[in-house]
């Protein structure tokens, strides 16, 4: 992931210096909304797998108490 963000900022280091502006910034605003949403979709995955283990975990809690 990062190669590709270093890749768009190259790009829009180029674009700055030969295009508008406006082009370059709006190039940079869509390689930091890349990001973000990489690191909000990790986030996400993370907080998934932490929910499925405390959920199996409730589940094996639930199995024992029934056997007692």
């Amino acid at each position: 992931m990062e190669i590709e963000v270093a890749k768009w900022k190259a790009t829009a280091r180029t674009v700055l210096r030969v295009e508008h502006p406006k082009v370059a910034n709006s190039i940079i605003a869509f390689v930091e909304a890349v990001r973000s949403n990489h690191q909000l979709s990790s986030k996400v995955g993370s907080l998934l797998a932490k929910l499925l283990c405390t959920r199996l975990d409730g589940n094996e809690l639930s199995a024992c108490y029934k056997g007692l």
